[in-house]
């Protein structure tokens, strides 16, 4: 991954971040922390 790239990708997930903290009151960055650790605990069951 170059800098450039990385940057890139930085820029959009603060944007991202942003734009939920603005109109949404971060309900779609809580959405996903939840789902990740779903996520979490079903990948530990399964080890």
């Amino acid at each position: 991954m170059t800098n450039r790239i990385a940057i890139g990708l930085f820029l959009v997930v603060i944007l991202a971040l942003l734009v939920d903290y603005l109109w949404l009151d971060f309900a779609a960055a809580l959405f996903v922390a939840r789902r990740l650790v779903m996520l979490v605990e079903m990948l530990a069951f399964w080890r």
